[in-house]
């Protein structure tokens, strides 16, 4: 029967023991003797000892044995080696010094691909050697999920090679050497599963190129966001978003066009699939009405990113008046007192009308054009009877009695022949309108109110004659002469008499001007 072998740390210890059971023996010398032989006991025991590295799951450690073989080695550090694990050398090659032994146990992997689940042992930690020692071959865009979870990174939607390459080149281009362990190289836990999702092959014609894509999405809608493909309000997929796929399934897209329309200080802007611009207005709900302008042309193609301007087209009939102004008609009546006169008939304004048609674009007024043109309502003259009846009268006055035959209401002011505007070199200086010599009782006047040599008299200057005139002498306005050196400065309204005698008829102006306007 075979003695029980003794682990390497067990016999360490029974020497150190031994040697300290000798350092109490009686005697110091002996006592040191002994110790001396204790120590270089154990220096030839360590050195006699076989120096071995063992790896295990990759945690290498140092070890000093005298075990033959490798089993018993492992053995004697406690390492137990199942029949799944994995063991270089084997158990039955001799310990050498300096050797490595490495063993790698091997962990229980679930793999569920294809519709099928196997139970696997596997003692690499990168997943795609897992998969390959499984006999499992990743396409692209297939995906992985490791205990539960999404492996991010591994899902490739757009095939980057032809679909008709062998497996090998798909899977080499999907996982290539260089970037395969960054990717799927992960420690797995004791117990791990391994989930392989196959992806479906689509294509994709989104009108200018057809692309080829592969995607574990469920529905259309999934693989077009997945693939990356934009989707705008108004384009047609077909089938639907909301369809399921099937493996070599067509997607066609439709693009709507994108377009803007001006109308009513608005700007409307949509996707279409019409194909005039007249079918783009009624998609919109903008209607035409009468002449309204549409530019483009109604009946023209629709293009990406057109403007269309929609102008709105009116007519309008405008009606204005003018007014027509009636004539004054003056009769004369011996009976009526002189400066007197009476309204017979008031009048009435006549009015003219025109009919315009003006066209508007867009509210602003583009054209007028003069339809008809009509008087609406004929002018009436107004009718004014004034007196011709001359009565003579006495007035008391400073200066004495006077007779006069008419008292006119006028703008009083003063001048000398200083103020006449004539420099004193002048031949006309100081000479009135009748050639006299400008003194204090010439008064200037307008000769269509007073005639020239009237006598007049005005209150507060006293005794007059009509002998000059003026440029800013009009209508009801009597300028007063004085002498230079004597002058009294008037501007003010009163009145002027007209003494006797009284002229012929046709030398009295019947109808006074009503000009300046006493304010």
């Amino acid at each position: 029967m075979a003695q029980p072998r003794v682990p390497l740390g067990q016999g360490m210890l029974n020497l150190l023991l031994a040697l300290g059971r000798a350092l109490v023996a009686p005697g110091l010398w002996v006592s040191l003797a002994l110790a001396l032989l204790a120590v270089w006991a154990v220096t030839a025991y360590w050195r006699s000892l076989t120096p071995v590295t063992v790896v295990e799951d990759g945690a290498a450690r140092q070890v000093r044995t005298r075990c033959a073989t490798v089993g018993e080695l492992l053995q004697d550090l406690g390492v137990v080696v199942g029949a799944q694990d994995y063991m270089v050398p084997d158990s039955r090659s001799p310990v050498r010094p300096g050797m490595v032994v490495d063993v790698r146990h091997a962990r229980l992997v679930t793999i569920s691909a294809d519709g099928a689940i196997r139970e696997v042992y596997v003692h690499s930690q990168d997943v795609g050697e897992i998969l390959q020692e499984a006999g499992i071959e990743l396409e692209p865009g297939d995906q992985l999920r490791l205990n539960g979870q999404l492996r991010a990174g591994v899902q490739t939607t757009e095939l980057e090679v032809p679909p008709t390459s062998s497996a090998g080149s798909r899977a080499a281009a999907l996982f290539p050497a260089s970037s395969r362990e960054g990717r799927l190289s992960e420690p797995l836990a004791p117990v791990s599963r391994i989930e392989v999702e196959r992806a479906t092959l689509l294509y994709v014609d989104d009108g200018s190129a057809e692309q080829v894509v592969r995607t574990t999405a469920r529905t259309v809608g999934e693989a077009l966001t997945q693939a990356k493909t934009l989707l705008y309000l108004g384009d047609r997929v077909y089938p639907g978003t909301d369809a399921p796929l099937t493996s070599g399934m067509h997607i066609r897209i439709e693009r709507a066009v994108l377009i803007s329309v001006l109308v009513d200080e608005r700007t409307l802007r949509a996707r279409t699939h019409c194909r005039t611009i007249g079918e783009v207005l009624g998609q919109l709900g903008v209607s035409l009405v009468g002449s309204d302008d549409v530019q483009p042309a109604f009946d023209g193609p629709v293009q990406e990113g057109m403007q269309i301007q929609v102008v709105r087209v009116s007519e309008q009939t405008i009606v204005e008046q003018q007014e027509i102004p009636f004539e004054t008609q003056w009769t004369a009546d011996p009976s009526l007192e002189l400066d007197r006169s009476r309204m017979d008939d008031a009048g009435v304004v006549g009015i003219t009308r025109r009919r315009y048609k003006a066209t508007y674009r867009d509210g602003q007024q583009t054209d007028r054009v003069l339809d008809e043109e009509w008087v609406a309502q004929e002018p009436r003259p107004r009718k004014i009877v004034y007196g011709t009846r001359i009565v003579v009268r006495t007035l008391e006055t400073l200066d004495g009695s006077i007779e006069y035959w008419r008292r006119i209401r006028v703008f009083l002011t003063s001048y000398t022949e200083a103020t006449c505007g004539k420099a004193p070199d002048d031949p006309e200086y100081g000479i009135t309108r009748l050639g006299w010599k400008m003194r204090r009782g010439i008064v200037a006047v307008d000769p269509q109110v007073i005639r020239l040599r009237s006598a007049v008299y005005v209150p507060g200057y006293g005794k007059g004659i009509a002998g000059d005139t003026g440029g800013l002498i009009n209508g009801r306005h009597v300028d007063l002469g004085y002498d230079v050196e004597n002058i009294t400065w008037h501007y003010e309204w009163g009145y002027v008499y007209l003494l006797t005698p009284v002229p012929s008829s046709s030398q009295i102006p019947w109808i006074l001007p009503d000009s300046p306007r006493e304010r």
